[in-house]
């Protein structure tokens, strides 16, 4: 005889049920590993975007500051080659003898 508690619809309802339970089936608690997985990577993310963000600050700073020693070369260059050609005016420059 088949009894109410042996049947193998009755194992298959509790199998589904061990799934489906509210609150504490297999798919809920999935469900919320899968949730706390996404928060997890979301907060990662978050993270990242400010590490870029500071990351970004710097390199910015840094380009605006080797752009000021490049001008700054630039101008130390052309003051320092007119210095050289006025120097060199100075030398090739027939010298007023008076002998």
């Amino acid at each position: 005889t088949v009894t109410e508690h042996s049947g193998i619809f009755y194992n298959l309802e509790n199998y589904i049920r061990n799934f489906t339970r509210a609150g504490d089936g297999i798919l809920t608690e999935k469900d919320k590993s899968y949730d706390r997985q996404i928060k997890d990577l979301k907060d990662q993310v978050e993270r990242m975007e400010q590490r870029l963000e500071l990351r970004q600050e710097r390199l910015v700073a840094q380009f605006g500051a080797l752009e000021i020693a490049l001008a700054t070369m630039q101008s130390q260059g052309n003051w320092l080659s007119a210095q050289l050609v006025q120097l060199n005016n100075m030398v090739s420059q027939p010298r007023n003898s008076n002998r």
